[in-house]
């Protein structure tokens, strides 16, 4: 799924100055039970922000691997990071570090919210302004 839309967005990606996408990809991983079309959403919204993180270049890694409780999916930006105490509310609707008309402060509580829908759960990492920021998301295993 990750890879459909990363290549879904090949062109538009390709206009986002100075920001390389490198992709690590674990092979062989389980399927997870979601909806694609939630989750690709869910994964567009984590790259718009990445991207919006980063206005004089840096890199965006998308990468997947296998985790105690299912299946990560994980994206990490060389961006502005984060303060610890925006990253206790981050995923709180109407929350925004953006600057007033550039975000509703929606995305992240919706990616949250589609997340949780999936019995999976969000996370997010950053060691603090100008470090980037790495969020993971996690999803159970699909039932055969």
């Amino acid at each position: 799924m990750a890879q459909d839309v990363l290549l879904l967005l090949r062109q538009q990606m390709q206009m986002w100055d100075s920001i390389k996408v490198v992709t690590e990809f674990a092979p062989g991983l389980p399927a997870v039970a979601c909806d694609r079309n939630q989750m690709a959403q869910v994964l567009i919204n984590l790259l718009g922000n990445a991207r919006d993180a980063m206005p004089g270049g840096g890199t965006i890694t998308v990468r997947t691997r296998p985790a105690p409780d299912g299946v990560a999916l994980e994206v990490a930006d060389t961006g502005v990071g984060l303060a610890p105490e925006y990253v206790e509310k981050i995923f709180e609707p109407f929350y925004t570090t953006k600057d007033i008309g550039k975000g509703s402060g929606l995305g992240l509580s919706i990616v949250a919210r589609v997340v949780r829908a999936h019995n999976g759960k969000i996370e997010v990492h950053s060691d603090g302004p100008g470090r980037g920021a790495t969020f993971t998301i996690t999803l159970p295993t699909a039932q055969p």
